[in-house]
């Protein structure tokens, strides 16, 4: 199995080894299956079984969180991951705050030291929990997310890694509905247990592809961070973007920010997620006996840190001389109006849009925006506008081909690999931009007097007599290099709405790194390969089509595209890519769940539908969490 590395020479020309990150302890996995509001009559909700499992050491079943915690202990097990910590890690806090253990705040990431019968928890600003430890009898463990690693739900993992071992992983399905309650183990039924093992065994094994290849840190973009910091080198990575560097005569981490907390904010300003663009006047309109094609942007962000030169460094108030550099522009603008009918809105409505919720308007008066000088260039191609620069507020970043070496060499890697390790270096690499977005803002919980006639949202918890269980945010001292994060989403953007503009009187839809068009889109020959970071892949063929609202479209699929083929020793192409006959209709509805999505029809898929229990939604109550059935319009 390929290796990230072994030696490796850095960019001063330092070559050193890299200790290998195969894992001396098997990840141990666990699931909880529990009872729900309906059978609990909404009040509270209990843990009926817990399945653990260890590659090496098979399976432990246990009914009850007293007889988990002693198995943890008395097996001395240091780490254990749970695929959906944000639900199951109710339970273990609401357990532990029952049971008097004392909460210790872990101040600003760093790990809190703990004695006997304490315990702390990471999580980030909306409460979603990365981890929780616990001291208890001596033994400290941990509690992991393992979805926050590997960024997929069950169902594709269960796809991804069937091929790897050779065992079929298809995902199972239960009865939400159902009540369980178990005295004794020997009552489990043996679907139940099916159910759970299979759960398990999809995550155990994806876990141990990922910590075989990569060392694992609390989420997808650290670990690729990480890899990419060896690779790099730790002094350089710190010196180009800031970070912590362990001090041996103080035997501290010291910080070494390159960004002010006030820089951060002011550019962040101009940071957005994926953009969704829709047919000017095509919002709910049924497009039918078309000639459509979709095309997929392969790996849009690591495409665009490979292919552009990256800012590094502190931001400065005039251009650098000597250096290749970029601009970003804070702009007010007076007025303006999109001037082409034929090209989707792009200019972000300020009004209703939030840092990963974007919306777009023809429109703008008297708003200040800030963003690079590229995106104010196309910004002026389309719409009609009245601007005035803030010189003093812009801010110029040096720049450099940073990240083209590494990405290429996760590429060889992933072009070397088959089957489930082929989409763990996807993933991982895929998920590397977002770590230089990190918001600076901590989760932790605080723990408020409970009054009984108070009415507390989603993100609170009422603990028994104890209080109700609040996320309060706290700014870290440690900064992400937010620049690289904002950049890449801005070129990314710019290059989907360049191809939107060469194909604008056939454009029907994009959704973050894919173009749907009523007929195949006038790309150049060169920029299409299947298997190149950045460049175009077509992906299907349809003959009907309705887009109602962003994420939420229907296509009636003919024929889906068999990439190419290659050598995994040289690369080259073997076989080419060739359209393959494949019926179906394609439906994405955000918010809707893959059983409700089987009610949706050409007939009933339009805007103010309702699906009836389109899904399950999580809601908090005293012991822990349940899943409640949800409507979902339209």
């Amino acid at each position: 199995m390929a290796r990230i590395k072994q030696y490796k020479t850095d960019i001063r020309g330092i070559t050193y080894h890299v200790k290998s990150h195969k894992s001396s302890k098997k990840p141990i996995r666990a699931d909880f299956d529990t009872s729900t509001a309906v059978h609990c009559g909404g009040k509270n909700t209990k843990l009926c079984i817990l399945l653990m499992r260890n590659e090496e050491t098979g399976d432990d079943l246990v009914i009850s969180m007293d007889s988990m915690f002693e198995h943890i202990v008395d097996n001395k097990i240091n780490q254990v991951y749970f695929h959906n910590l944000s639900f199951d890690g109710d339970f273990i806090m609401q357990y532990l705050i029952k049971n008097d253990y004392v909460y210790v705040d872990s101040p600003m990431y760093d790990r809190a030291t703990l004695s006997n019968g304490e315990w702390t928890w990471m999580c980030d600003s909306g409460g979603s929990i990365y981890s929780i430890e616990v001291l208890i009898g001596g033994h400290k463990f941990e509690f992991r997310c393992s979805y926050k690693v590997l960024n997929a739900p069950i169902s594709r993992l269960g796809k991804m890694i069937s091929s790897e071992y050779g065992i079929e992983f298809a995902k199972e399905e239960i009865d939400y509905d159902e009540y369980y309650h178990f005295d004794d183990k020997k009552e489990v039924p043996e679907e139940l247990l099916s159910y759970l093992k299979k759960d398990i065994d999809i995550a155990l094994y994806s876990m141990l592809l990922l910590s075989d290849n990569y060392e694992v840190k609390a989420t997808a973009a650290s670990t690729s961070k990480n890899a990419f910091i060896d690779y790099y080198g730790k002094e350089e990575f710190v010196k180009d973007f800031g970070g912590s560097l362990f001090n041996i005569q103080t035997r501290e981490s010291e910080v070494h920010n390159v960004l002010t907390h006030k820089q951060f904010d002011h550019i962040s300003k101009s940071y957005s997620g994926g953009r969704v663009f829709i047919r000017p006047g095509g919002q709910d309109v049924l497009y039918e006996n078309i000639n459509g094609v979709s095309t997929d942007l392969v790996s849009s962000y690591p495409g665009i840190m490979k292919e552009l030169k990256m800012p590094y460094g502190s931001p400065l108030h005039s251009p650098p001389v000597g250096f290749d550099f970029i601009e970003l522009v804070t702009v007010k603008i007076y007025s303006a109006t999109k001037n082409d009918p034929e090209m989707p809105s792009f200019l972000k409505d300020k009004t209703k849009s939030s840092r990963f919720d974007t919306h777009y308007t023809d429109t703008v008066y008297d708003t200040t925006y800030v963003m690079w000088r590229e995106e104010l260039e196309f910004l002026e191609k389309h719409y009609t506008v009245k601007y005035d620069i803030y010189h003093s507020e812009s801010l110029f970043f040096r720049v450099k081909k940073t990240f083209e070496e590494y990405i290429n060499h996760i590429k060889k890697l992933k072009m070397s690999s088959e089957g489930a390790l082929r989409d763990i270096y996807k993933l991982i690499i895929n998920a590397f931009y977002g770590k230089f977005g990190e918001k600076p803002e901590k989760g932790r919980y605080a723990i408020e007097e409970y009054e009984e006639d108070t009415v507390y949202g989603w993100n609170t918890n009422v603990i028994y007599d104890k209080g109700v269980m609040v996320v309060v945010e706290e700014l870290k001292e440690e900064l992400a290099y937010i620049p690289v994060a904002s950049y890449v989403t801005a070129m990314g953007a710019l290059k989907l709405l360049r191809v939107i503009e060469k194909n604008k009187s056939i454009f029907l839809y994009c959704d973050t790194d894919s173009v749907y068009t009523m007929e195949p889109p006038k790309i150049p020959e060169s920029m299409i390969d299947d298997h190149e970071f950045g460049k175009w892949s077509w992906e299907r063929k349809f003959n009907k089509f309705r887009a109602i609202k962003p994420k939420t479209y229907m296509a009636g699929v003919t024929h889906t595209y068999e990439s190419s083929s290659y050598d995994k020793e040289t690369g080259e192409i073997t076989g080419l890519g060739r359209w393959v006959e494949n019926n179906h209709t394609l439906i994405k509805a955000s918010g809707v769940g893959e059983t409700a999505k089987k009610k949706l029809k050409w007939k009933n898929f339009k805007s103010g539908y309702t699906v009836k229990d389109a899904s399950l939604e999580q809601v908090r109550i005293e012991g822990g969490k349940v899943l409640l059935w949800k409507d979902k319009k339209l």
